[in-house]
Formats: C-alpha cells, structure tokens, sequence
C-alpha cells in the first residue's frame, strides 16, 4: 500500500501548524526542510510499530489471528520500508542530526520487531515477548524523535481519564489481595 492511498500523504504547500512555528523561527531552511520531509516517513514508522502491537496483542493473548502471517503484520512491513525510504530520501542537517538518529534506531528497532515475530520459534510464544521488548524500544526512540520534530507527535494517554481509573481499578485489586493473604 502507497502512503497516498492510505490518506497519508502531507501537503507541503499548507505545512501542520507545529511546523508554521519553527519556519518563523531563526532556522535555516535544511532544517525546516528536514522538518517538514520527516513528517511523513514518521506517520508511517508510528503507524508500523501500531500495527505490529496490534498483532502482537493477539498473539499475546493466545488468539488465532494473532500469527505472524496476519495480513496486518504484512501491511506493518510496508509501512516500515515507505518510512525508511523516506527517510533515506531527505538530507539531513547539522542541526536535525540527533532527532535523525533516534528516527533510525526506532526504525531499526521496529524492522527487528517484525523479524522476530515472523520468526519461526514465535510459533512457541518464545519470540512474541522478545518482539514485543524491541518494539516497546523502538517505540520509545519514536517518542523521543517526535518531541523534536515539529508536525511529528505521538499522544500520549498516561495522564489520561482511563490511565488514572486504571491506577484505581489496580491499587483495589492490590488491596484485596493483601486483605485476603492475612
């Protein structure tokens, strides 16, 4: 699947508003250029590792459609390979240098993820933990890139309404099993 027939593609000509920032900014134009060129390879890199833990969730939990032939784990290769495409497509700058490097460990990390998991001891739920530790790392350097790279933000729900009633719903059961041990 192209990144234009999933709805991805971005246009250059009305840049995200994160971005109108820093073009106003005392930056030089390889930055922005960088900026504005890494949007995209960073949605498909998000959406990649998205849908691998999507997978990697089913597998997890024992179901069937969670192999690693799933037809979604296929779509997450894709979405990897147009990401790394892209981004061996721009010029990086002095100055974009480290964001880079964090975009290509997560690349990596993500790549080494579906290897994994398409592994054939995943077959033995062995290699679903160690995808799934890559891609949790792989997750991470995205989380790092995209607090540097305007247009590029990964939301993240911690502080959220279900986080908090998570926390709850967790320190009850705690509390109950503690209660029932005495």
């Amino acid at each position: 699947m192209g990144a234009r027939s999933q709805g991805l593609e971005r246009d250059i000509e009305r840049p995200s508003e994160s971005v109108r920032g820093i073009m106003n900014a005392d930056i030089d134009d390889g930055s922005i250029a960088y900026a504005i060129g890494m949007q995209l390879p960073f949605e498909c890199l998000r959406n990649a590792a998205a849908q691998l833990a999507g997978v990697l969730i089913l597998a997890a939990t024992g179901s069937r459609s969670g192999s690693p032939d799933h037809p979604i784990v296929a779509v997450a290769a894709d979405n990897h390979q147009q990401a790394l495409d892209g981004m061996n497509a721009l010029k990086v700058p002095d100055g974009s240098r480290h964001r880079h490097l964090h975009m290509i460990r997560a690349s990596s990390l993500i790549a080494d993820a579906v290897v994994t998991f398409k592994s054939v001891a995943t077959r033995k739920n062995s290699n679903i933990d160690a995808a799934l530790a890559l891609l949790v790392r792989g997750w991470s350097e995205l989380r790092l890139a995209s607090v540097s790279l305007p247009g590029c933000e990964i939301v993240d729900l911690q502080h959220a309404c279900c986080a908090d009633h998570q926390k709850s719903i967790g320190a009850g059961f705690a509390a109950r099993a503690v209660q029932a041990g005495q």
